[in-house]
């Protein structure tokens, strides 16, 4: 999986049945310690829970940006934030070299796509559950 991050410019990562996604995303950014990267999803509930799970698992803060966030917290490395929050108060987005988005499926949607155009410069990919069906109108999309 690492390896596809290094070379390729975007792609889907599948993950099995028990892979916990924050755990999983604590292994990139270990991996990549000087990437400045993004993890978007459409919920701000699930946002702020998978900020602190990786909080917890890396030993660190990570920020959740949104409306309350300080642009000086808005510099740091590996932050997580909703599309709409990234849209609003994440300018920086096109800055990432890396932007993974915690549902394949919701980069894909209307929002997601409406706000992944700026990632430019980075490289984007999608989590996407090993075997889980994906709906037809996606499935174009996401490949």
């Amino acid at each position: 999986m690492l390896d596809s991050l290094d070379r390729q410019p975007h792609g889907i990562i599948e993950y099995g049945r028990g892979v916990d996604l924050a755990t999983l995303s604590a292994q990139i950014v270990n991996a990549l310690p000087e990437t400045p990267m993004a993890f978007l999803t459409g919920s701000k509930g699930r946002g702020r829970q998978f900020c602190s799970q990786l909080t917890s698992i890396l030993g660190r803060p990570i920020v959740f940006a949104d409306a309350n966030t300080a642009p000086d917290e808005r510099d740091q490395l590996v932050a997580v934030a909703t599309f709409y929050g990234s849209q609003q108060v994440y300018p920086e987005l096109e800055h990432r070299q890396l932007v993974i988005v915690l549902d394949a499926e919701e980069a894909v949607s209307e929002h997601g796509q409406f706000v992944l155009w700026r990632c430019l410069n980075a490289k984007l990919f999608g989590l996407h559950p090993l075997g889980r069906q994906v709906p037809p109108w996606a499935r174009d999309r996401i490949a």
